[in-house]
């Protein structure tokens, strides 16, 4: 079933004269941050045994990033929150929340978001976690424009760090050749105008083995092996079928919320989890595949981090540009998905 969630914008708040006027909410800023360290094809097919040029021809993937193995995730969404204020010269101290999510979390208590709260300094915002793996970033927006628009908070910061290299078996080809490591940063914020239009969510959790990571806790004290590292295990034939499956119906219908058909969409910004899927995905939904935006190419599958990758990625090279229409969706681990129709706002 699909809980289907559109944004009403129906909250009135008094003006100087009198009047009500509606609460909206808009992405005002964006930032992100890969690491340093380039890891290339050639580099795992060597080490995997694979033909060279394997990896790419399967799933359009030419490089990843590899973060240090003592930084920390929270870490990589504070530099990500620093390109953004250093990009837009943004003053955070007025932030009402921090929302973080993403499948590689500092700790499983407490939440990555209050690591991040208190890096930053931020002392009067509240902070919590979304656990939605690769849709975790979508299912954010659409939680911080509901309570902006709410009246509930008036300045969100949404990040999302993914440190999969950490949590990928180094030895098994369907993880890590896919996936790299990053974070992206946005802030939704109350304003005159809205970025968004329509929004939508939605699980089918009997399929929820296919991309998983146990609790370390659960399978150490259900075997009788030595402790030892605990790695995601995903089925990519499976979520393959089911994106090709599913998200086209999804996408007609997250378009029919809004009033536009695919021609008004300037950029499609899928979650860059597999170039072969994401082109059938295209035309499935006849959208020519120029006008897709991801980051998938260079930075691998970066989890909930792949759609801020792919806005910034978009800013810079002048490819993203204000008032442009937006389909943004996000889908992974659960098997969960949440999409947006939006404009952007950020300038």
């Amino acid at each position: 079933m699909s809980l289907r969630l559109m944004s009403k914008r129906l909250s009135e708040v008094p003006s100087l004269n009198g009047e009500t006027q509606r609460v909206h909410a808009a992405v005002t800023a964006i930032g992100g941050y890969v690491p340093d360290r380039v890891v290339s094809n050639e580099e795992l097919e060597r080490r995997l045994g694979l033909e060279l040029g394997w990896i790419e021809q399967r799933t359009g993937i030419r490089s990843r990033r590899y973060a240090p193995k003592e930084l920390r995730s929270s870490e990589a969404c504070v530099r990500a929150v620093h390109d953004l204020t250093t990009r837009y010269g943004m003053d955070l101290s007025d932030i009402d929340l921090v929302i973080a999510g993403g499948m590689t979390p500092d700790d499983l208590v407490p939440g990555t978001a209050c690591r991040v709260q208190n890096a930053l300094g931020l002392r009067r915002a509240g902070a919590f976690d979304i656990q939605a793996a690769c849709a975790s970033f979508m299912h954010a927006l659409h939680v911080a424009e509901g309570l902006v628009v709410a009246g509930s908070a008036r300045k969100v910061l949404v990040v999302c760090g993914e440190l999969a290299s950490h949590i990928v078996d180094p030895c098994d080809r369907a993880t890590v050749a896919v996936f790299g490591d990053g974070a992206g940063a946005v802030v939704v914020e109350a304003a005159p105008r809205s970025s968004f239009r329509a929004h939508t969510a939605g699980t089918d959790g009997s399929s929820a083995s296919w991309l998983h990571r146990p609790d370390p806790m659960f399978v150490n004290r259900d075997s009788t092996s030595s402790n030892g590292p605990i790695y995601l295990h995903m089925q990519g034939r499976e979520i393959y079928r089911w994106v090709i499956d599913t998200m086209p119906t999804e996408i007609e219908c997250l378009l029919e919320r809004a009033g536009l058909d695919i021609g008004s969409v300037d950029w499609f910004v899928p979650h860059g989890a597999n170039a072969r899927m994401l082109a059938h995905l295209c035309d499935q939904i006849e959208l020519p595949k120029e006008r897709m935006l991801t980051s998938l190419e260079r930075h691998g599958n970066t989890g909930a981090a792949s759609i801020p990758l792919a806005l910034v990625h978009g800013v810079e090279t002048g490819r993203l540009q204000k008032d442009q229409t937006l389909l943004a969706f996000g889908f992974g681990a659960g098997l969960s998905f949440a999409g947006s129709v939006l404009e952007w706002t950020a300038s």
